[in-house]
């Protein structure tokens, strides 16, 4: 998002900034940016604003402070199978299925 606009394109940068700042949830990244702020009590300029290495510290601390570890490293599994799943991830010597993979997220998530 923050790529979109700094984007050297005035286009890309008008399109995200509108969306963003003025579109709220009528477009996908603007409603994406609005829920994110709402569910960390971030305002929209400090989100965009922070650096992504201390942005990614922020959020780490509120989710351990709101879930469980358990519930924490149940999500973070879950993330990493989807991940596997689409081929984001790769992990050797380890074959799974699509079907397997499916049975893992079931599972995590139930």
């Amino acid at each position: 998002m923050r790529h979109c606009l700094q984007s050297e394109s005035i286009l890309v940068k008008s399109v995200a900034n509108y969306g963003v700042r003025h579109g709220g949830m009528l477009s996908g990244l603007g409603g994406n940016v609005e829920t994110c702020c709402e569910h960390f009590s971030l305002s929209t300029s400090m989100l965009l604003g922070m650096p992504p290495s201390y942005l990614s510290d922020v959020l780490l601390r509120h989710s351990m402070q709101h879930y469980s570890v358990e519930m924490f490293s149940r999500v973070l599994a879950t993330v990493e199978f989807i991940m596997v799943r689409c081929w984001l991830l790769s992990i050797a010597e380890l074959s799974l299925s699509c079907s397997d993979l499916a049975r893992c997220i079931f599972e995590m998530c139930t």
